[in-house]
């Protein structure tokens, strides 16, 4: 028993010396180095610094060997001030497989120094008052490096050891390689100077600058820098950090600065920073394909091809290819551009602008007629103040909505366009502003689909040419168009409802079209077909229920236009044309009324258009009396008060004579006549009408002579009931009693009614046997 107890502790003791040879050997295969001073590390392993050093000039610690890691444990390494930039810390030259961890480095030229290594790590530092902080760079690229988690303090108050009279420059990160990640670090108060106001050039004055490919930046915070973070090569992943300040108030400052491609800008923050002269938010320079997502800028200017920017809020001014036009493919599409300093300015081409909220002008436009900006999209965006666009070519700009224009901006225009051609405008909405859409020197515009409200002006044209504007709503506004020297354009379907619907002239020189021929189709106010336009003031009427207006026509607008010979109504004609009472009955009521009328100075009704029913604008006269007449006792068509042809190719001549009692009228008709209407002006202080005596060529008909007014009369020949009228051949018509021997004064006017057809002589002539009788001859009405 004695002896298996032995024989337990002593394997107990064995087992106990092995676990201790192997822990030795473990820390042994370690390597951990303790040190106190500046020293070459040469030796694969772990340096821990013991107590704080100071360095007075070259490297500090150079690596002279792979997989190594220092460890300052917290521990302060001192440059005094040797802002030289080649004192460093820690210098890497083709190696791998470093760390540097748990360091405060500060008032070095180069803190850190990297060229040409592989999968170096620097974490959880502090670098505190140096002159460059990390820089990785030089002959050769870097691969797999990783800075996390450190802090950058304080670069601007570190001067170089001999500066320039006019650069001064600090940065926080420089990394130039490769599949290399810089994340979850603080970076404060890096700065640059150059002639005294640039915050930032290259890489000085940013807070992290990265070149080369396959790199990610994110979640780091900086603050205060000269500028943010600046971004040089392809296939960059810029995600999760914020800036705070960067290039406040400083031409050329900027947030973030790219001249990548291929890569992606995403959840990134830009606050507190001033941007009402010309600092940059996101700062873009010749970048393609990259995807700029869901961030928050202050400013944002982009100069490249092919690039999505997409759900960012814009704070101050925007500017995509605004002054070199190099901004082509892009899609620009649900941001927000919410500046209150100055506007978003985009040039380029085959650009889309879709779904985006812009609060501050869009100027949409190229320098001069050689940098135009073409085939560019807008699509559903909201416009608060207005789009001025100049040189703009194959413009397509749909579903958008501008709205009322401040008055601190300009004049309050909606879309301005001008010294430029094609453009498609259509089912866009503009509310309150002065004008709507204004185009200038700009030639083949389609505008249609819109609604043009509450503004000033609806639309706007000098010197536009070869525009097509139809299906649009224009209503509310203080004149609905205006136009001024446009030419070969034309206009139908439109809604026009404005204080004054067009302001003109629209000269007929100027050959603009304001219908189409009928085409079958729902019009805009949805009538059956295609024509002309709606007009608020237009007078006419719909006779046959087409949908057209039949009387005052072409439709000219107060003169405005050339003319709407298809105008659309809106309902369908509640009266009927000669029905004087109302009744809806065409009967001898009614012949009596219009008789009324014409011969015995009756009072006209309401529309008086019902009375015109020859439809020649005339309300009413012996035209009028037969048509009506032949309708209701002829059994001729019903009338329509529509315009159409009134006469026919016949002709007679009166001869006026001088009889004991006044004087006679005479005719050689060739044609059976059904009325006949003599108008007689003169001077009632020397010739007074006492009445009007039948003939046997006239008798059987009736016969009526009314004053008009003083020095006015006129006399009606016509038969009550259509059965009587005056046969051809010649003859003496009727005898009109006057007093006084002056006949000088007296004028007749003549109409003469074809009873077969109901339409007035073309050609009327006046054989005069009396004192200075006026010839009235051929159209006199016309």
């Amino acid at each position: 028993m004695f002896q298996s107890l032995n024989l337990r502790n002593l394997v107990k003791s064995k087992l106990f010396i092995t676990i201790f040879l192997f822990l030795l050997l473990l820390n042994f295969v370690r390597a951990d180095f303790p040190i106190t001073s500046c020293q070459s590390l040469n030796t694969p392993g772990t340096y821990v610094l013991l107590n704080d050093i100071n360095s007075t000039s070259g490297v500090c610690f150079p690596i002279d060997a792979d997989s190594i890691t220092l460890d300052c444990n917290g521990h302060k390494i001192d440059g005094s001030n040797n802002l030289d930039e080649l004192h460093a810390a820690i210098q890497v030259y083709h190696r791998t497989g470093v760390t540097l961890q748990d360091c405060i480095i500060e008032r070095f030229g180069s803190p850190v120094w990297l060229d040409g290594t592989d999968s170096v790590s620097i974490l959880d530092n502090v670098f505190k008052n140096n002159y460059r902080t990390i820089s990785i760079r030089y002959s050769e690229s870097n691969t797999r490096t990783i800075i996390r988690g450190n802090t950058f303090n304080d670069t601007s108050k570190i001067k170089p050891k001999t500066p320039t009279a006019n650069y001064t420059e600090g940065w926080g990160v420089y990394l130039n390689g490769i599949d290399s990640v810089i994340e979850d670090n603080y970076v404060f108060n890096t700065s640059f100077t150059l002639y005294g106001y640039l915050p930032c050039f290259g890489s000085a004055g940013q807070g992290i600058t990265v070149e080369g490919a396959n790199n990610i930046i994110r979640n780091n915070r900086l603050e205060a820098n000269g500028c943010g973070i600046g971004v040089f090569g392809t296939n960059i992943s810029v995600e999760g950090n914020y800036i705070d300040g960067a290039g406040a108030s400083n031409d050329g400052g900027h947030g973030l600065g790219s001249s990548a491609n291929d890569s992606l800008f995403t959840q990134n923050t830009l606050e507190n920073a001033d941007f009402s002269s010309s600092g940059d938010g996101f700062t873009n320079v010749a970048n393609y394909n990259n995807k700029i997502i869901n961030n928050i800028f202050g400013g944002f200017s982009l100069s490249g091809e092919n690039n999505l920017i997409a759900g960012n809020f814009f704070t101050g001014p925007t500017y995509i290819a605004a002054y070199n036009n190099i901004g082509n493919r892009n899609r620009i599409i649900n941001n927000t551009f919410n500046s209150s300093y100055g506007s978003t300015e985009l040039g380029g081409s085959h650009n889309y602008f879709a779904n985006n909220y812009l609060r501050a002008i869009l100027f949409h436009q190229g320098e001069s007629a050689e940098s135009q900006t073409t085939n560019n999209t807008f699509f559903g965006n909201q416009f608060m103040q207005g789009a001025a666009m100049a040189y703009t070519n194959s413009l397509n700009f749909t579903n958008n909505s501008v709205y009322y224009f401040s008055p601190q901006y300009s004049s309050g225009t909606g879309i301005s366009l001008g010294y430029g051609s094609y453009a498609t405008i259509c089912d866009n909405t503009f509310y309150g502003t002065d004008p709507a859409l204004s185009l200038s020197q700009f030639t083949n515009a389609d505008i249609c689909g819109n609604n043009f409200e509450s503004g000033n002006i609806g639309i706007q044209m000098y010197g536009a040419d070869y525009f097509r504007i139809f299906d649009n709503r224009i209503i509310n506004n203080t004149r609905g168009i205006v136009l001024g020297g446009s030419r070969f354009g034309l206009a139908y379907n439109n809604f026009f409802n404005n204080s004054q619907n067009v302001a003109g002239p629209d000269f007929p020189s100027y050959s603009n079209d304001w219908n189409i021929s009928v085409t079958p189709g729902i019009n805009i106010i949805g009538g059956p077909y295609f024509g002309g336009n709606y007009w608020s003031d237009y007078q006419g009427f719909d006779a046959n229920n087409d949908g057209f207006g039949d009387i005052y026509l072409p439709f000219k607008a107060n003169g405005n236009i050339s003319g709407d010979y298809l105008p659309l109504t809106v309902f369908p004609n509640p009266y009927v044309c000669g029905d004087l009472n109302d009744d809806n009955v065409l009967d001898v009521l009614d012949v009596v009324g219009i008789v009324n009328i014409a011969f015995r100075n009756g009072a006209s009704p309401n529309p008086a258009w019902i009375a015109d029913i020859n439809g020649d604008g005339i309300i009413s006269d012996v035209l009028d009396v037969v048509a009506l007449v032949n309708h209701v006792f002829r059994g001729m068509s019903e009338p329509t008060c529509t315009a159409e042809t009134n006469s026919i190719q016949a002709s007679t001549t009166f001869t006026l004579a001088k009889t004991i009692d006044g004087f006679s009228v005479s005719s050689n008709l060739d044609r059976n006549v059904a009325g006949l209407q003599f108008d007689l002006s003169y001077d009632s202080a020397k010739v007074k009408i006492l009445g009007v005596k039948t003939t046997t060529k006239t008798s059987g008909m009736t016969i009526t002579n009314a004053q008009i007014s003083d020095g006015k009369n006129r006399i009606g020949v016509y038969s009550g009931d259509g059965s009587k009228f005056i046969s051809t051949g010649t003859g003496k018509l009727l005898t009109i009693q006057v007093s006084g021997n002056d006949l000088r004064s007296l004028e007749v006017s003549p109409i003469v009614v074809d009873y077969e057809t109901g339409k007035k002589f073309s050609t009327v002539n006046i054989d005069n046997k009396l004192f200075s009788v006026k010839d009235t001859s051929t159209n006199y009405l016309n």
